[in-house]
């Protein structure tokens, strides 16, 4: 952590508070003149006549407040009375308000809920209907729901909503996805923190929660599907995930919370049980109701997850065979491997595809990861509805991390900074985020590199070559050959060295100067380092009119954002030479009850400029009709875009398969580095090039017909016309442009008797210019193929002899989505409820679509649970049954299966008679299934814990005078 900078930052908002302190004196004193007033009660469910601890009490129009404590008593001392409306809140409740005409003691039962309320799209300054009527498909965490919930972490407990996919890579690396259009990173999903983006500017996506929130400030998390871009820009395309931290003047005093887990319990991919902790602390407290500060800390620990799938990645040979069985061999978690050559009379007949030898992930990346995170928050009531804050966020750690390849981020750093101005119906806000990586390495790259420190392609090949010479061949030729290229032959230097294994004891000491040197086989250097420093700042106003009005509410924001472009050579080529660039917008609503409120529209709107890509337009409208018995009937239209991240417009890296470039680079000619070549070679796309998906399908064609007797030459001259088709022509490539989506939502939403809760939705989007990859290879020849295709075919299939690029490029063709999530709960008298959701998920995308447009997402999936929430009176329980059939994951480098599962979480609590303690329980994936989210992913395991919870102690006000 940089402990000057938090110091600086520290000192400065705890002087603005001692700055505060005499004037809230002043004002303090004119208050205390005034008659106090002591009101006390208990709080009890409903139900099962239980007290309620850590209920939400507060006076209605003030930011007066307590909480309850585990016999669910409370006491407000106030100037207000003696008659004042007391609200009541609590995770899982409906609000309740009593009127209090006296300082007596009273007693409030409070209704379970069955539902989620409204998303808090205008905070703070939202229009507050109840759940039911809320136009648009949302999800609503609270604090107090994450401690039932059986999920180790916060995000974990995301997984179990309807529709959402969690992509999990690692402990701490989980990407968000809404029923696909998804990976295992995600930059059409907005994670916002007090309303403050987490993206890592330079990235254009969030790395799961390893530099967000801490559990102990998580006051509501909410969950919106779809597209929220008009009312939050870009990254809000398919999923909004909004949360809120607990408020210093409403959660007061000293909370603590530690976890302790182990993993890898019995691990396939010979692990032993490993400890995992997670630790926590926060304290808030405040002055006379004016000024209110919180500070928190927390860090966690632990061993990740390892990718150990070693199945065959190569393109139609997927699944099939082993490095001992298959010289063509490409391991879906083993790097190096990826170079490749063509040998004669292989042991078909055929041309034979030959790799080297790769190094399994287990051998190059640390599975050690851990995290922490900073808070500081200063709020002071500039009046009694207008409120100010300053707050900072710092968060830093070591992950895994799946992009285009599998890396490991080290020291990695974000820096959150906000001041805002609140009140009833506007805010504004400023924030900045600032990102810095430490010492990273792409795990596929430094493979290659370690193979290529002993011995280049070319030399490797040959000495392979050397053996491999008389036929007939078998698969003992094969393995002699390998044996004597790593081990025995000659590198460029005529010197026999052998490879580098990884029980070698220099093998570390290798693996670190290859990243600390940044890849010693290339000149210039293919760089193994990632690097990337940026910044955002952003800033907004809003204002609803509704109150000054009053017969339509009309709301209007302003933002402008700004990236500051400090990067580094390792990932970006900046042609256009950008310092920084901006964007900005002008977005509103309009929104009216109409037919004694049966009826809800509402009308939206973003005029949205972006400094590289112009200016464009996005509507939106909602209309909610509720009919008698709580049966309430939505309809939406939203549009949302995405702009292209910095690394889709300007990146220029070496990936190992071939370099991935910027779609805003130029699409006629690209530079690579090459061996003796300093200042790369250049290289002519139009005409030189072939689609990567034609040259697939070429190989795949030429080996059905070799493995029908016919012979290579004529099943490679049957076969050409594959590979005409897919030369790379004049406007084939063009520069990216904004990615664009419309959804139509139709749902129904319910609750009857009080007791069954029913949730339903249809939605299909129309997206435009999605934006993925599109792969070309150029075989190196004299001639271009169209002149020369039979030349061109026999390179094409031989790495040594081909150059491959990607390029980020938006899709041709209209995009089709498809989807159907529905809800369904039940809660007993009793207290025990149950419930459960499914989804259904499509995607209709033209046959000639050049660009990959994944879904990412099983088509049936599905979450059942059963609870209590206190069985005994004392005890809690949940447990959540998770089912998701198998699919095909399409990434950015690679294509292949992700097996069906079946899972169970669950946890049981109980209430500790002192300190408001909880203890819990429980285990993710209870019976320890093996099984990966991701093609190419972690493979997770279970985790079983324990945690202690204390919540708020010292709850008193902070007093000097």
């Amino acid at each position: 952590m940089k402990i000057k900078k938090l110091s600086t930052l520290i000192i400065a908002c705890y002087a603005s508070f001692l700055m505060v302190l005499p004037g809230a004196a002043q004002v303090s004193n004119l208050f205390n003149k005034r008659e106090k007033f002591t009101y006390r009660g208990t709080v009890r469910d409903s139900l099962v006549d239980f007290p309620i601890s850590q209920t939400l009490v507060s006076i209605k129009n003030t930011r007066v407040s307590t909480v309850t404590d585990e016999q669910g008593k409370f006491s407000i001392l106030t100037n207000l009375g003696p008659e004042i409306i007391l609200l009541f809140n609590k995770s899982g409740y409906l609000e309740k308000p009593y009127l209090v005409d006296s300082a007596n003691t009273v007693k409030v039962f409070l209704l379970v809920e069955n539902g989620l309320e409204q998303p808090d799209l205008f905070t703070p300054a939202k229009k507050q209907d109840h759940h039911l009527t809320s136009p648009v498909t949302v999800e609503k965490i609270e604090y107090n729901d994450l401690q039932s919930s059986p999920s180790f972490t916060f995000f974990q407990s995301l997984g179990h909503l309807k529709g959402v996919d969690l992509a999990t890579t690692g402990l701490q690396m989980q990407s968000i996805n809404y029923q696909g259009l998804g990976g295992a990173t995600n930059p059409r999903f907005m994670y916002l923190i007090d309303g403050m983006d987490n993206q890592i500017p330079g990235e254009g996506f969030t790395m799961g929660n390893i530099t967000g929130i801490s559990e102990l400030e998580i006051q509501t998390a909410e969950l919106v599907a779809g597209p929220s871009s008009i009312l939050y820009g870009a990254n809000a395309y398919n999923g909004l995930l909004s949360v809120k931290s607990k408020s210093p003047f409403d959660y007061k005093g000293l909370s603590g919370l530690v976890k302790y887990g182990v993993n890898h319990i019995e691990g396939v991919d010979g692990t032993e049980a490993a400890p995992i902790y997670e630790f926590g602390l926060r304290y808030a407290t405040a002055f006379k109701d004016l000024v209110a500060l919180k500070i928190g800390y927390s860090r966690f620990s632990g061993t990740d997850w390892q990718g150990s799938d070693i199945s065959n990645a190569r393109p139609g040979s997927e699944g099939q065979g082993t490095r001992d069985t298959e010289p063509g061999y490409d391991g879906v978690n083993v790097y190096g491997d990826e170079s490749s050559s063509v040998f004669p009379f292989g042991l078909s007949g055929s041309d034979q595809l030959v790799t080297r030898t790769g190094y399994n992930e287990k051998d190059l990346v640390e599975y050690d990861v851990d995290s922490e995170k900073f808070d500081f928050a200063l709020h002071t009531k500039i009046t009694n509805g207008v409120e100010a804050i300053i707050q900072l966020h710092h968060g830093e750690g070591n992950t895994l991390f799946y992009g285009n390849n599998r890396s490991v981020i080290q020291d990695l750093e974000m820096d959150k900074f906000k001041f805002e101005v609140k009140g009833n119906h506007f805010f504004l806000r400023s924030y900045t985020v600032t990102h810095t990586y430490g010492r990273n390495y792409d795990a596929l790259l430094l493979g290659r590199e370690l193979n290529l420190s002993v011995k280049g392609n070319t030399s490797w090949f040959k000495d392979y070559g050397s053996l491999f010479n008389t036929p007939p061949l078998d698969q003992n030729t094969h393995n002699q050959a390998r044996l004597f290229a790593d081990g025995f032959g000659l590198n460029e230097s005529g010197f026999s060295l052998p490879r580098t294994q990884p029980d070698d004891p220099n093998f570390e000491i290798i693996k670190n100067n290859i990243i600390d040197q940044n890849g010693p086989g290339f000149s210039p250097p293919i760089l193994v380092q990632l690097e990337n420093d940026t910044k955002l700042t952003h800033n907004e106003v809003f204002y609803d009119f509704k109150h000054l009005l009053g017969f339509v509410g009309i709301q209007i924001g302003v933002m402008n954002r700004k990236y500051e472009l400090n990067q580094l050579t390792t990932l970006l080529n900046n042609v256009l030479n950008l310092d920084d660039y901006n964007e900005g917008a002008v977005y509103g609503q309009v929104y009216k009850d109409l037919f004694y409120d049966k009826l809800k529209i509402s009308v939206s709107f973003r005029q949205h400029d972006n400094g590289i890509f112009g200016s464009d337009f996005f509507p939106g409208a909602n209309a909610v009709y509720s009919l008698p018995g709580n049966h309430h009937f939505r309809l939406s239209y939203r549009t949302g875009f995405r702009n292209p991240t910095l690394q889709e417009m300007f990146i220029s890296k070496d990936i190992g398969p071939g370099s991935l470039q910027g779609g805003l680079l130029d699409l006629t000619t690209v530079t690579i580095p090459q061996q003796g070549n300093p200042n790369g070679l250049p290289v002519t796309i139009t005409g030189n090039t072939i689609f990567l998906k034609n040259v697939n399908n070429f190989g795949i064609a030429v080996d059905r017909e070799v493995g029908q007797g016919i012979a290579p030459d004529s099943a490679v001259n049957n076969n050409t016309d594959i590979l005409l088709d897919g030369i790379v022509l004049p406007g084939d490539l063009r520069p990216l442009e904004i990615e664009k989506i419309e959804r139509f939502e139709i749902g129904y939403k319910s609750i009857i008797n009080g007791e069954w809760f029913f949730d339903f939705a249809f939605h299909q989007s129309l997206i435009k210019n999605f934006i993925g990859q599109v792969g070309l290879v150029r075989p190196i020849t004299t001639l271009p193929p169209a002149v020369d295709i039979t030349a061109a075919a026999d390179l094409v299939r031989d790495q040594r002899t081909r150059q491959d690029f990607f390029y980020y490029q938006n899709a041709n063709n209209t995009v089709t989505s498809r989807g159907l999530v529905g809800e369904l709960q039940h809660l007993f008298y009793s207290g025990l409820f149950f419930g459960g959701n499914a989804s259904w998920s499509s995607i209709d995308m033209p046959d000639d679509e050049l660009v990959e447009v994944p879904l990412n997402t099983p088509e049936f999936k599905a979450n059942v649970w059963l609870g209590h929430r206190r069985l005994f009176k004392k005890v809690g329980f949940k447990a959540i049954l998770h089912w998701q059939e198998s699919y095909e994951w399409t990434g950015a480098l690679v294509k292949g299966p992700v097996p069906g599962f079946t899972t169970i979480d669950a946890q049981v609590s109980y209430p500790l008679p002192f300190y408001n303690s909880v203890i819990k329980i429980g285990a993710t994936n209870l019976f320890n299934q093996k099984h990966t989210d991701i093609y190419g992913g972690a493979n997770i395991g279970a985790i079983y814990y324990v945690s202690i919870l204390i919540d708020e102690l010292f709850t008193d006000d902070f007093n000097l005078f």
